[in-house]
């Protein structure tokens, strides 16, 4: 299997993957319950979860979450792809 096939095919793992923690995410918002959150958060949060330029994942280490620019994440995948 190519470099580059074996990347594609991560990429569209990953992507489906973001695509579901995205959809969980969105869904924990649309529950009825009193937020422990302003309004203006509560939109950041959507206004992040819309953003094509950013990735959102989990982080490697923790239960944290990690945002990074979507550019900077393939280059990350590319490189970690070569290793």
């Amino acid at each position: 299997m190519s470099i580059i096939h074996t990347w594609c095919v991560k990429t569209l793992y990953l992507n489906t993957y973001i695509q579901a923690v995205k959809d969980d995410i969105i869904c924990g918002l649309k529950r009825k319950f009193k937020y422990n959150l302003r309004k203006s958060e509560e939109q950041a949060i959507k206004e992040l979860l819309h953003d094509d330029d950013i990735v959102i994942r989990p982080a490697y280490k923790g239960s944290g979450i990690v945002i990074m620019d979507r550019e900077d994440c393939q280059e990350a995948e590319v490189s970690n792809v070569g290793q």
